[in-house]
């Protein structure tokens, strides 16, 4: 008798405690009773234990594994499982359960997980598998038709690079039609300040699953003509700092660093007695106290006579710094990269734009299509990328 189907003794002879539990009769009913099995009591014999499952044990026990397999997706089986929720077991392969051509999707450098997708379905008898390469997958192909699973491997790549195309299409299309609708707004005032969406070839070339939604925010700042941008460009996000003069751009970056670093000099000569009275300071004193990044928010530059509206002139280019972090490690780069912007028109509703960018490359080319005058909300600051916060967050990263 399959082991499935008898319970004995013998079974439980290393787990005293089991021993016990099957020994005794009214734990065995008490589990029955508890899950709803029927049973006659001449089902029980022997030295009190019940020697066979009931059949309509093992119906069930089969009925939740298949209902266990049809809700699992591929990516949450090995590909022993994947073979048994499509084809049944190598022992009892069942053509019924899937009589079409099946896929599994691979990354196109896997050759370990692929290979054993592969190994499972040639132990099934009758079963037939070929592996197709597209440009972003690998798909192992499985069915019964050896004619059909050969058709499905041999048209992947061109079937994938038609779905590729269409979804770059329609995405293309629905960003196409944000800045649309944010061109047939009245304006009031046109000035570089706004939300938008950004494309770059050699990102989009080098990390395509990272580069779907690229964008950048451009603020005002207390300086007339002088701008704050947070981008965030899928491999690297940062803040850069865009004028039309050159002098003004360094001019704003170094008094950024200089406020950042006074303000750190002046928190370092506070003794352990006054941070033990921090908790007791009010609400605005907390707001004054400035972060960088996540830790302390670095003051703002001040600059004499400026206003924070003010009319833009109407200036097409303009240069920039730039500082950034690379998104996977979360490394950033506190030396800044110089860059510069072009409008198209005195509207500013898009730019074209060219940067030296750490970790992807020099001379950079990128595009801009405003979809907002409203910029997304401020998260981080030029000084959120100074090198006393790479060094903070370098610690961060291995404790």
């Amino acid at each position: 008798m399959p082991w499935s189907q008898a319970i004995t003794r013998e079974g439980f002879s290393s787990d005293p405690a089991g021993k016990r539990a099957v020994e005794n009769s009214d734990f065995v009913r008490g589990q029955f009773q508890h899950y709803g099995v029927t049973f006659d009591e001449r089902q029980f014999s022997g030295w009190r234990m019940q020697n066979t499952v009931p059949p309509r044990i093992l119906e069930l026990k089969a009925q939740l594994h298949r209902e266990w397999l049809n809700a699992c997706t591929p990516e949450q089986l090995d590909p022993e499982l994947i073979i048994e929720k499509y084809f049944g077991s190598k022992r009892q392969p069942d053509c019924t359960i899937t009589t079409t051509v099946v896929g599994i999707p691979f990354p196109p450098s896997s050759q370990f997980r692929a290979g054993q997708m592969r190994d499972a379905a040639s132990k099934v008898v009758g079963l037939h598998q070929e592996t197709g390469s597209g440009p972003s997958t690998q798909m192992v192909f499985m069915g019964w038709d050896k004619d059909a699973v050969g058709r499905a491997a041999k048209g992947h790549a061109a079937k994938e690079k038609q779905e590729l195309r269409a979804a770059e299409e329609k995405r293309e299309y629905e960003r196409a039609q944000l800045h649309a609708n944010y061109c047939r707004q009245a304006r009031k005032v046109v000035s570089p300040v706004g939300s938008y969406i950004v494309d770059s070839a050699e990102i989009e070339r080098e990390w395509p699953d990272l580069a779907k939604d690229l964008c950048l925010d451009i603020h005002e700042t207390e300086k007339p003509g002088t701008f704050e941008a947070e981008f965030d460009f899928g491999v690297l996000e940062g803040v850069m700092i865009v004028c039309a003069d050159q002098a003004a751009l360094e001019q704003y970056s170094s008094r950024a660093d200089r406020a950042y670093e006074k303000y750190w000099a002046d928190e370092e000569k506070v003794d352990d007695n006054d941070y033990e009275n921090i908790s007791d300071l009010d609400d605005a004193d907390e707001d004054k106290r400035p972060r960088a990044g996540s830790k302390r928010k670095a003051p703002a530059p001040q600059h004499r006579g400026g206003s924070k509206k003010h009319k833009a002139a109407s200036v097409l280019a303009y240069r920039l710094k730039m500082r950034s972090c690379e998104t996977g490690e979360s490394e950033i780069n506190y030396h800044s990269e110089n860059g510069t912007i072009e409008f198209k028109d005195g509207r500013y509703a898009s730019f074209v734009a060219k940067a030296n960018m750490w970790f992807v490359g020099r001379g950079v080319k990128f595009t801009a299509r405003k979809v907002s005058d409203t910029p997304s909300s401020r998260g981080k600051e030029w000084a959120s990328y100074s090198e006393r916060q790479s060094e903070t967050e370098r610690v961060n990263r291995w404790h």
